[in-house]
């Protein structure tokens, strides 16, 4: 069974990701789980909201807010850290990401700073995109 779209752009998104000078493999769609020492620094990725809109008859106008977090550790350098990553982010996904076949562009949105308090304090750089694309409203796993 296919994938709804909002796991194929969150999967593309990690793809696209992957593999940065600052993050290397530490890239996880995942938002429940702390990071540990020795993934970080890291990007996590998930989805925090959709808007829909009735384009055609059964054609929707998606508009989805994806996240991508730079985690790194507290430390007096963690600012100039958590600006290289997204240094990084940046350009990779103004290129876009490949969905269903087709090029989506992920939009710079925005961002802001947070601190987790966990058992391993983490600073994060919490960036927002959002991304617009078409779907048949019966079927959400397929672009239009």
């Amino acid at each position: 069974m296919p994938a709804h779209l909002h796991k194929q752009i969150r999967d593309a998104l990690v793809v696209a990701l992957g593999g940065l000078a600052s993050t290397g493999a530490n890239v996880f769609a995942n938002r429940l789980y702390p990071l540990t020492d020795a993934e970080l620094p890291a990007l996590r990725i998930s989805i925090d909201e959709e808007e829909v809109e009735e384009h055609f008859s059964d054609v929707l106008q998606r508009e989805l807010y994806c996240v991508v977090e730079a985690c790194a550790k507290l430390g007096s350098a963690l600012d100039d850290a958590l600006d290289q990553i997204s240094l990084e982010v940046e350009p990779v996904l103004a290129a876009g990401i490949t969905v269903d076949g087709q090029l989506l562009t992920p939009v710079y949105a925005g961002m802001r700073m947070a601190f987790e308090d966990a058992d391993l304090p983490v600073g994060v750089k919490r960036m927002r995109y959002r991304i617009q694309f078409f779907t048949q409203s019966a079927f959400p796993e397929s672009l239009t």
